[in-house]
């Protein structure tokens, strides 16, 4: 496996963002090489600080070396949701990076949302098209993943093709798996949380609080890494997903902590824009 050097953070995570940075972050290179199978003996994560004013971050950029010393730029992006404007984004990417490292540069869209993949591999030009690999998450299946003895690539098998197997059975492999490679109760807990955010992707949410349910774990989110910083408005942020739910109050406050007085001042704040009330 190829070593991965980290030279800035990501940072800014949208809705799914956090979660999926989080556990790529680790395996970035790894997913790529068991999806495009392609094989380097040297990668370095880059974060490049561009001189134009671009909408949003790349996700990864990295820097291959192949074993013939030859140096591609890798820029990877993982996409929720389909994005019209993909083509043209990666273009001026494409452009930038080359300009900046002088360097080959290759790009890939992996796509983890739930509606059917809709988004251009190509932009068709005058004078030449532009073209990068886009990979659909669904066209490898969830065992591919579930083999692996890596956690993090483990979880992203509930955004693979189930083939037709039932979703709980699936989730319950995933969680059989996790059980079996996390070498301590508070990973299992951050892997399962983290499990229970991507499902959203495949609306599968109602799936896991009913395994959930079922087992004898007590979640304290507060003690999670991911949420070491901002813990307030984290906290906030999931008790208002799971209000939006429908979850009773009382499972809320098992899951993140807050208090009954809290939950129910969270819900009053989202009641009241439809009722033309103003949130303080």
């Amino acid at each position: 496996m190829s070593k991965t050097k980290l030279i800035k953070p990501i940072n800014k995570a949208r809705r799914y963002d956090k979660i999926l940075k989080e556990n790529i972050e680790s395996v970035v290179w790894v997913l790529v090489e068991r999806i495009l199978k392609i094989k380097v003996i040297k990668t370095e994560l880059l974060y490049p600080e561009l001189a134009f004013t671009i909408e949003r971050e790349a996700d990864f950029v990295l820097m291959g070396t192949a074993q013939n010393g030859e140096e591609t730029v890798y820029h990877i992006e993982f996409q929720s949701q389909n994005d019209i404007e993909m083509a043209s984004r990666n273009y001026m990417y494409s452009a930038l990076f080359n300009h900046k490292y002088r360097k080959p540069v290759k790009q890939i869209v992996i796509y983890m949302g739930n509606d059917p993949l809709s988004m251009k591999a190509e932009l068709v030009m005058p004078d030449f098209t532009f073209r990068y690999e886009l990979i659909d998450m669904r066209s490898f299946s969830y065992r591919d993943f579930l083999n692996s003895n890596i956690p993090e690539e483990v979880i992203l098998s509930i955004l693979c093709n189930f083939e037709n197997d039932p979703n709980d059975l699936v989730i319950s492999e995933i969680l059989h798996k996790l059980r079996l490679l996390d070498k301590s109760e508070t990973l299992f807990k951050r892997h399962f949380l983290q499990l229970e955010v991507l499902s959203g992707l495949r609306n599968l949410e109602q799936v896991i609080n009913k395994i959930r349910q079922k087992m004898p774990i007590t979640f304290d989110i507060q003690k999670l890494p991911s949420f070491q910083e901002g813990e307030e408005r984290a906290l906030s942020n999931v008790a208002k997903r799971l209000i939006l739910r429908n979850t009773p109050l009382f499972e809320i406050q098992e899951i993140t902590g807050l208090s009954i007085n809290e939950l129910e001042k969270i819900k009053k704040e989202l009641d009241a824009p439809q009722k033309g009330k103003k949130v303080k």
